[in-house]
């Protein structure tokens, strides 16, 4: 980490999403900035103009070879950095990319959560003033879409079944609403006309596999996801596995009467909730089964998710 004269960290770039949490950070960038430069001193910043220019722009910093680059947006901006920061240099050691920090300013801020990071900017920014660095593990998940096979990177949780296309809700909504709100509305919306699908899940290269009716599947490198719920309780973002959580043939109601063992990170002794840890998901259907990663829209099965040890380095 390059510092200045005064001790503040020196070619800061911080990459900004206005349009996060329904344009709120639009409206409290200048608060932002006044508190970031008061933390970390000048910085250099660019603000985001539509989807994946936060790859974009993370890859071009991370070439000029910055030492450390600040998200300010939710979790689909950050997952976009994560995007241009792998994307530099995939098997690059993580030590020659920037250090990534983070400041949420979104819907659901789950990486924030999983990482945990305060939820408030004074707090997340303090945290970049004062922090050590964190080896974090990130994921690689290779999809199908209309536009042919498509590869992206994930840091905190990616999903298939009702769960994708929940994100796929909420993103066409506006996010108009506060986190939990905004994904309490899009499930209880996908609920009602979701039906769910026969799958093959693979897991390590065929150690295991589970076949079955299902009605979403969790690949979580962090424990939370959809504005706090705490669906993978035990996942460590920094031990090389992922926790898989496949809910089985479940209906409407017993999803409502399973919802604090589900998402509430409670035990469950209902065989339809099952979970095992692997380094490695192949995941087939017959159809279209959506996937969606850190708050994005991705494409649909069959999916290959991977997991990358110590791939990211997070200012703490």
């Amino acid at each position: 980490m390059a510092y200045g004269s005064e001790g503040l960290i020196a070619n800061v770039v911080v990459l900004v999403n206005p349009e996060s949490a329904g344009g709120r950070t639009r409206r409290r960038w200048p608060e932002i900035a006044r508190a970031l430069e008061r933390a970390i001193g000048p910085f250099e910043h660019a603000v985001t103009e539509g989807p994946r220019h936060a790859t974009s722009l993370a890859r071009e910093a991370a070439l000029a070879g910055c030492p450390l680059l600040v998200s300010v947006g939710g979790d689909g901006t950050h997952g976009e950095v994560v995007n241009g920061l792998l994307q530099r240099a995939a098997d690059a050691p993580s030590r020659e990319r920037p250090a990534l920090g983070i400041v949420p300013s979104g819907t659901g801020d789950d990486l924030a959560r999983s990482l945990g990071l305060p939820l408030d900017v004074d707090g997340a920014i303090a945290r970049l003033a004062s922090g050590s660095e964190r080896s974090v593990d990130a994921g690689r998940v290779s999809f199908a879409s209309d536009d042919g096979p498509g590869v992206r990177y994930f840091v905190n949780v990616a999903d298939f079944g009702l769960g994708g296309e929940v994100v796929a809700r909420v993103n066409r909504g506006g996010k108009v609403l506060p986190g939990k709100a905004s994904f309490f509305v899009a499930t209880v919306a996908v609920m009602l006309a979701w039906t769910n699908r026969p799958m093959r899940l693979v897991f390590d290269g065929g150690a295991d596999a589970w076949e079955g009716i299902f009605r979403e599947v969790v690949v979580a490198n962090g424990p939370t996801m959809g504005g706090g719920m705490v669906i993978a309780p035990d996942a460590r973002m920094d031990d090389g596995l992922f926790e898989i959580v496949a809910l089985g043939d479940l209906g409407l109601l017993s999803t409502l009467a399973l919802a604090p063992a589900i998402y509430g990170g409670k035990p469950t002794r209902d065989p339809r909730v099952r979970r095992r840890r692997a380094s490695r998901l192949d995941a087939h259907a017959a159809d279209g089964v959506p996937v969606a990663a850190d708050g994005e829209s991705l494409g649909r099965l069959p999916a290959t998710f991977e997991a990358l040890p110590a791939a990211l380095r997070i200012r703490m």
